[in-house]
């Protein structure tokens, strides 16, 4: 997670799916409510067409009944006992009207049933509620519903009740639902609580169902009591899964689009996050090896941001180098000889420093001091150019010798050297440079002759200072001329006797090679 690039894809990748997300959720949300709204709707059409079928049913049954109610010799026959003539009379009517049951209550409770015959229970409720008033609504017999209708009987007073019911079952309700435009699930359910005559609000179940209830009118009172319990209610539901089935395919081609379109932005960020990063980390590498110290730079980007950015970069480089460049060229200036290229003084002095700070680790050396000899006739003889070609030309032999030991031009002919090693080698090496020196010199077509003498001092002894170390091999370097030059002297104290130059400075004892 620490990489821009993955934090930048990462970020980029949750960016679309939640934009995905909410799309295809306000679109599910969107297609659910059309659709829930669309079934609640064609249910409250079936509803509002299956209670104006209720009316108008029972408007005919009413009419049905008040015909046969009036009926000359159907009062007759209710007025006179006459059972045969009333069975007739109301198997004809069940037959003709395709009622499923008709029910006479005469005098004194006396009951005549053509087609369903209640129970026991059930004649106790209907007499009950048509003593109460009843005139239609759902009755209840033997566990099934009817609509049902009561008619008094009168002769001209009222001598009997006639009650005439269709049955509400499996049949009648596919009339129905063939009649709404989606295929609902109908059914008359037992509800003693609902006393309403209006359907009740469209609603979700837990089952994932659309539901609407509509308190069908009961026969009997509206008060508590055995009449309730006549109480029914109709109830269509619908599937939100069947409601759904057209829209799967939908959803379907939506969530491939969608899984295409996340993939694609996916993709695209993740190269948008390497354009991003690739020059970010090359910008890194870079500054890296410019804090190192190396020559840096980066290729020129795309795009004004970091094509800026690496432009200033570069600038920023090419302006350190320019200062580094500066910054050397000042201290070759500072530690380094301009005519030879040799270190001068200072960068000798700071190499004595550390060799005598610590002399264990730099182990037993000498501080060479050389002087050319015959320098000054020559430089008054040929001149100046061929005093500084000869100063050349020795350094030259010098480096050589040395190898890779240091060497320091001190000023004028004089030079100094810091060599490794014991008093063999140190000799060895003085003598050798002693040699070189006496080997002529080519002035410019001219060839001259010289020599040089040399003054070692040992490094190693306690309390000496880089300047009174080749102070000693200074003293050295003139006991060598004073021998006779194209020689070399070690620096020893305690000994007596010293050049006139030096007749003030401690005594020495010199040693000839």
């Amino acid at each position: 997670m620490r990489s821009i690039r993955t934090r930048l894809s990462l970020s980029f990748a949750a960016i679309i799916i939640a934009t995905l997300g909410l799309f295809l959720a306000a679109v599910h949300l969107a297609a659910v409510t059309a659709i829930e709204t669309h079934v609640a709707d064609q249910m409250r059409t079936g509803m509002t067409m299956f209670r104006a079928d209720w009316q108008r049913q029972q408007r005919q049954m009413a009419q049905l009944g008040h015909v046969l109610a009036q009926d000359f010799g159907f009062r007759a026959a209710v007025a006179t006992g006459d059972h045969a003539t009333i069975a007739s009379a109301l198997i004809n009517a069940t037959r003709r009207s395709g009622l499923s049951a008709a029910l006479l209550i005469g005098p004194e409770d006396k009951r005549l049933a053509q087609g369903v015959a209640p129970a026991t229970a059930d004649w106790t409720r209907i007499i009950r509620a048509v003593d109460d008033g009843a005139r239609s609504g759902v009755l209840m017999i033997r566990g099934q519903p009817f609509q049902a209708v009561a008619i008094p009987v009168r002769a001209p007073q009222p001598i009997a009740t006639l009650v005439i019911g269709r049955h509400i079952g499996p049949t009648q309700l596919a009339a129905f639902r063939d009649t709404v435009s989606i295929a609902l699930d109908a059914s008359i359910v037992p509800a003693p609580q609902h006393d309403a005559q209006a359907p009740t609000s469209a609603e979700m179940t837990a089952a994932r169902m659309v539901t609407l209830d509509y308190p069908l009118p009961h026969f009997g009172t509206t008060g508590s009591g055995e009449a309730h319990k006549n109480a029914a209610i109709l109830r269509l539901t619908y599937p939100i899964a069947r409601a759904y089935a057209p829209f799967r395919p939908i959803q379907l081609a939506l969530g491939l689009i969608s899984a295409g379109a996340l993939a694609a932005a996916l993709l695209a960020s993740w190269f948008l996050a390497r354009d991003i990063t690739g020059p970010l980390r090359m910008l890194r590498d870079a500054a890296a090896r410019l804090g190192s110290g190396e020559v840096a730079s980066v290729p020129a980007f795309r795009g004004a941001e970091i094509g800026g950015l690496a432009d200033s970069f570069n600038r920023m480089a090419q302006a350190v180098a320019q200062r580094e460049a500066r910054i050397t060229h000042l201290y070759t200036l500072a530690c380094h000889d301009a005519m030879t290229g040799l270190p001068n003084r200072t960068v000798m002095q700071e190499a004595l420093t550390e060799a005598l700070a610590d002399p264990a680790r730099h182990g037993m050396a000498g501080v060479f001091f050389i002087d050319i000899d015959g320098f000054k006739q020559i430089n008054d003889r040929l001149g100046h150019a061929a005093g500084d070609a000869l100063i050349c030309g020795f350094a030259e032999r010098c480096r050589i010798i040395l190898g890779e030991a240091l060497l320091a031009r001190m000023g004028g002919d004089e030079f100094a050297a810091l060599v490794p090693g014991d008093h063999d080698r140190l000799r060895a090496v003085a003598q050798a440079l002693v040699s070189a020196a006496a080997l002529p010199f080519d002035l410019g077509g001219q060839m001259a002759y010289c020599g040089a003498s040399v003054g070692i001092a040992i490094v190693g002894e306690e309390g000496l200072t880089p300047d009174r170390l080749l102070h000693h091999a200074d003293i050295a370097l003139y006991a060598a001329k004073a021998a006779g030059k194209g020689c070399c002297r070690f620096y020893h104290e305690g000994g007596v006797g010293e050049p006139n130059r030096y007749r003030n400075r401690p005594a020495l004892t010199l040693v000839t090679v």
